[in-house]
């Protein structure tokens, strides 16, 4: 078996056992260890290149956390209200020193940059942009805690900032846009209503359904049965106009005699007979004069 092998079992092993110790929701002690190193301030060139270390001696007192910890850990000389500091923090020649300058410490963790104030610390941290000054930079902050999302959205904490997840019918950056679900004109043959994740169509008349697109059978039966009365009356009064008028052209005029069964047609050359005889009385009244004269001589 390889070394890197051999290496990667011991390490199983050892997850393994602590995890089996770990009550839920814990983590072990070396991925705690693992997580703090990861976000101490260090430059590994501090630790390695003594050259750039005394070049650079200021900035490796600042990125070297780490074995500032071990040598101020394994002797503190400083009285209470003084930070242990490495004086010397180049690899030929650790050295440690005691001083009241708060920033000395490395306080501020994650990249954030110490400054000496007149706060009970002694100092204040300027961290970099998702973490929170007031724990030194040590934590992120939780955009979340001021509730930004609208509408009953799920606020989601990322680092340096958030998201939200919108329930339906909305959207937006805080889910503050209520979605218009009438933009894409559903309703055929009435008006939409918008309302929060759908829509109401108010129908016209002879259209039913979601989208107003069937026509009313009620209104249909409805019609179909006026429009038959309709035509059912416009029939029955050309037929009875019809007869009026058959009618009117066999009646006898009121002179006329029943017995003979005398019609209009029929009738109209004895009319034309008896206005002649009216044209003639002058005539008829000399010739009655005359008669009535010879009568007298004789």
């Amino acid at each position: 078996m390889s070394p890197l092998k051999f290496c990667v079992l011991i390490l199983l092993n050892f997850d393994i056992i602590d995890s089996m110790r770990m009550l839920p929701g814990e983590i072990s002690d070396r991925v705690a260890k693992q997580f703090l190193q990861r976000y101490k301030r260090s430059d590994p060139r501090c630790n390695t290149d003594e050259l750039y270390c005394e070049t650079n001696k200021i900035s490796c007192m600042q990125h070297n956390e780490n074995q500032r910890e071990y040598y101020c850990g394994l002797s503190n000389p400083c009285t209470s209200g003084q930070t242990c500091y490495l004086s010397t923090p180049c690899p030929a020649h650790y050295r440690t020193g005691c001083t009241n300058n708060a920033c000395y410490g490395q306080p501020c963790q994650n990249g954030g940059t110490c400054s000496l104030d007149s706060s009970v610390k002694g100092y204040n941290c300027s961290c970099i942009a998702g973490y929170d000054p007031t724990s030194d930079c040590r934590t992120e902050i939780n955009f979340c805690d001021s509730n930004p999302c609208q509408n009953g959205a799920t606020c989601n904490p990322v680092f340096n900032g958030y998201t939200c997840s919108c329930p339906l019918g909305f959207n937006g950056t805080h889910c503050e846009i209520n979605i218009n679900e009438c933009a894409s004109s559903p309703c055929v043959e009435g008006t939409c209503v918008d309302e929060i994740a759908r829509y109401r169509c108010v129908c016209e008349v002879l259209f039913i359904g979601v989208n107003c697109d069937k026509l009313n059978p009620t209104y249909i039966t409805a019609i179909t049965l006026a429009l038959a009365g309709i035509i059912a009356t416009i029939i029955w009064v050309l037929l009875f106009w019809k007869k009026k008028r058959l009618g009117k052209s066999t009646a006898p005029f009121p002179f006329e005699d029943m017995t003979l069964g005398q019609t209009k047609s029929r009738f109209r050359p004895n009319i034309n007979m008896v206005h002649t005889i009216q044209q003639n009385p002058p005539a008829f009244g000399k010739m009655a004069q005359t008669n009535i004269k010879s009568n007298g001589m004789h």
